[in-house]
């Protein structure tokens, strides 16, 4: 697959070359939407669907040393982050008490979590290659091909829109390392072409404190040094944009790469274990008008086609059988192809119609010490439809309804549909004010388990081929406030959103732990969640800036004839908090255009590990540092952070140590 990808990518290279006239006005796809001006101090809802709650994280927050995906995540409201060690070693986005699993993730419009990963490891996602990430809490825009019981995160990379060439690198703790590039080539027509690379590497030897699996003697308590933890890999990505006569193309392609050691429990530690991953994407989408635009107007009707390809793979070595896992080796691979077209008319201006048909297939394959254990597959089909209504402009309205035809089996035809049943949502925003806008959203919601679920997707989630499809209705309704600088004598800028949201569903599918680390996916019969997510962000004089996000959550069991007194969903906090506070002057000096500093503090509560309330997982706070320095017109920066400064270990998901207090420092240069 990856040369035929590559061949591919290279075509769409050479169509870039040629001379081919400028798209019409107002060709951009809601995946090319520009992103301007500083957004780094305040709440931005996404453009995609302003009926929504929704943020979008984009400019400095990507490019601080040694950030992750995960942690540009955590500082949003309604996130809950299950991870798994350090930061090579998995992390998983959750939405409103929903699981990974729940929540899809989208990279360049190409769905990442599906049957064959079951959910998006964040850590294989590096963010200096983004350009946005745009997270919906509760719902997904009628751009994603789910709906999301817990919303939806779309993953935006970078894309060329000026010819321009970087290059960084960076050090930190516990022999952590990378280096990047990328060129980009631009048109003024809007075509171009942009090639990235990235470089990370650490030995993880962090220390941690070892229990002896007695969590109230601390007679036996010592401190260790996480060992055959390191980790090195290496991301190359390539987008392309072409078009002419009203026509555009878009072509992504990835290819990732990762080794690691595989280094067990905190409490019973592997040696000799490696885990290796891979990964390859490509998607291609055109879109072309049918029919002809109005003088100096948009197209009433465009037709968009994608095509999308993807290919996963890990291989487990366990020589001295640390793990548990019943062999010596263990490989996944799975693969996913599907097809989808997009059609979109706007009779007038305060109408947008929109119907959608998708098609995938996907296969996975498990082999134990060489001889197959496992051959699933799956298929789904999907049509959908949407409408738009924009008032008077202070009205914007969304009713979209699916429905999905999911089909799984084991070495056997595919069976009929489970589940078959129509989804879908209204949402409303009413902008009471210039500055003030109210929201509300409810819709029916149905997930069929994965095959990664059903049968296993990783060495630390096992299946459980009993899972049923769960189903659930979600509602919320919010506020969202954005006062500008302009409208306080460009002193003050203020923006904040404050929502509730319930969720009743039936047959949720939680997860528990099995013992060696592992966890495995079990309904629930009936479960509620309620709950309320603020974020307030004011910046002041153009040189401070403060934020501030909370969520809270109340996650219970409701199953009839339920027998454990403990009714609180695991793996769920009950309150996520997070401050930041950022200062920062425009030359300072002679020569230096910016100098800032910052910190942020994060909060997560106590959880359940288990439903019987038995095992739980402490509460941690975090308190991280950070600085940059921008030198000849922004083509020089230095940047500079320590994490856990406070060197707290927060706990994690499954008895894995993550590491403590930690510095990074990067430097990038970039060229015109």
């Amino acid at each position: 697959m990856g040369a035929a990808t590559m061949v591919v990518g290279l075509a769409a290279l050479a169509r870039v070359a040629r001379s081919e006239p400028a798209p019409a006005e107002g060709a951009a796809t809601e995946h090319e939407i520009e992103v301007v001006a500083d957004r780094a101090h305040r709440v931005e809802p996404s453009p995609r669907d302003p009926t929504a709650a929704s943020t979008v994280v984009s400019g400095p927050r990507l490019r601080e040393p040694g950030v992750t995906l995960a942690a540009v995540a955590a500082r949003v409201p309604g996130v809950q982050i299950a991870r798994a060690g350090s930061p090579a070693d998995g992390a998983a986005l959750g939405l409103r008490g929903a699981p990974a699993a729940e929540t899809p993730v989208y990279l360049a419009g190409v769905r990442l979590d599906d049957d064959l990963t079951g959910a998006t490891d964040l850590s294989t996602v590096p963010p200096f290659l983004l350009d946005r990430v745009e997270l919906f809490r509760g719902t997904a825009p009628d751009a994603a091909d789910r709906l999301g019981m817990g919303g939806a995160v779309l993953l935006e990379p970078r894309r060329p829109r000026r010819s321009e060439a970087s290059v960084g690198a960076e050090l930190g703790s516990h022999g952590a390392r990378a280096a990047w590039a990328h060129a980009a080539l631009a048109r003024e027509d809007g075509a171009g072409a942009l090639v990235a690379a990235h470089y990370d590497a650490a030995r993880n030897d962090y220390p941690y404190e070892d229990d002896g699996g007695t969590a109230f003697d601390p007679s036996d308590d010592r401190e260790r040094r996480r060992s055959n933890a390191d980790h090195a890999g290496t991301d190359l990505w390539l987008v392309a944009r072409t078009g002419g006569a009203g026509a555009r193309a878009l072509t992504v392609f990835e290819a990732y790469d990762r080794e690691r050691g595989a280094s067990g429990l905190a409490l019973v530690p592997a040696t000799r274990a490696r885990y290796r991953i891979d990964r390859r994407l490509v998607a291609v989408t055109g879109a072309a008008p049918c029919a002809r635009a109005a003088p100096g107007g948009d197209a009433p009707c465009t037709l968009e086609l994608t095509t999308s390809a993807l290919a996963a793979s890990s291989e487990l070595l366990d020589p001295a059988r640390e793990l548990g896992l019943l062999g010596t080796r263990l490989d996944v691979r799975g693969a996913r192809v599907g097809w989808r077209a997009r059609l979109e008319t706007a009779p007038t201006p305060a109408w947008r119609f929109v119907q959608d048909l998708s098609r995938e297939h996907a296969t996975l394959a498990v082999d134990r010490d060489g001889a197959r254990d496992l051959a699933a597959r799956s298929e789904v089909v999907r049509g959908s439809a949407a409408a738009h209504h924009r008032g008077t402009g202070r009205t914007d309205v969304l009713a979209l309804g699916a429905l999905e035809c999911h089909r799984a089996a084991v070495g056997a035809a595919l069976g009929a549909c489970d589940p078959l049943e129509p989804v879908g949502r209204v949402g409303i925003r009413w902008r009471v004010a210039e500055t003030v806008s109210l929201l509300a959203n409810g819709g029916r919601f149905a997930r069929a388990p994965t095959l990664g679920e059903r049968y296993g997707s990783s060495p630390l989630v096992r299946g459980n081929a009993a899972l049923r499809p769960e189903r659930s209705l979600n509602t919320d309704a919010g506020v969202r406030l954005a006062v500008p600088a302009a409208e306080s004598g460009r002193r003050l800028a203020l923006s904040a959103e404050v929502v509730a949201f319930a969720r009743w569903a039936d047959d949720l599918i939680a997860y528990r732990r099995t013992g060696f680390g592992t966890v495995r996916p079990y309904n629930v019969g009936r479960a509620r969640l309620v709950g309320g997510e603020g974020l307030v962000v004011a910046s002041l004089f153009d040189a401070v800036a403060a934020e501030s996000s909370l969520t809270l959550l109340d996650p219970r069991d409701t199953s009839p004839g339920r027998a454990l007194t403990n009714d609180l969903l695991p793996h769920r906090s009950r309150l996520v908090f997070a401050q930041a506070l950022e200062a920062w002057l425009r030359a300072p000096l002679p020569g230096v255009d910016r100098v800032s500093a910052g910190a942020r503090l994060l909060h997560r509560s106590s959880r359940f590990a288990d439903e019987a309330g038995l095992v739980v997982l402490a509460a941690g706070t975090t308190l991280d540092c950070f600085g940059a320095l921008s030198l000849a017109g922004d083509r020089f920066v230095v940047r500079a952070a320590v994490d856990d400064v406070l060197d707290a270990h927060p706990p994690d998901l499954l008895g894995l140590p993550l590491p403590g207090r930690t510095a990074h420092g990067s430097v990038e240069v970039t060229l015109p």
